[in-house]
């Protein structure tokens, strides 16, 4: 086969698939306002980081960052870490936190307007 054929082939398998896309656009109902929790305990020696934010409805771009909240982070065994608020929705350890494999801990969380408190299990 030329190479004439192979583009001419390639050439229309490009054409046809371009005009397969259709965009689609949701319906955006049932939103709500939940909280969105963003956070990963890892094993390296660093401050331990918690982003918080709203839920926006799927037609808008914004992003909702939650402000004021009250953050622990909890080891069973008794420790308790203390989260402050670094910038606007992110909440940070003072010091490092290096999770160990085989120990439990719990999240807790308790945001200012007090529509939301919650925590893991253990």
């Amino acid at each position: 086969m030329s190479y004439h054929k192979i583009y001419s082939y390639l050439l229309l398998i490009v054409a046809l698939s371009g005009g397969c896309v259709q965009e689609f656009d949701p319906p955006a109902q049932g939103y709500e306002n939940l909280l969105v929790v963003e956070a990963f305990l890892s094993n390296e020696d660093e401050p331990f980081e918690v982003r918080l934010s709203r839920s926006v409805p799927i037609d808008t771009s914004a992003f909702v960052p939650e402000s004021g909240a009250q953050i622990t982070l909890s080891e069973r065994d008794g420790a308790t870490f203390v989260l402050s608020e670094k910038r606007t929705g992110v909440y940070q350890s003072s010091g490092m936190i290096a999770a160990q494999a085989g120990r439990t801990y719990q999240l807790q969380i308790k945001t200012a307007s007090a529509r939301a408190t919650c925590q893991t299990k253990w």
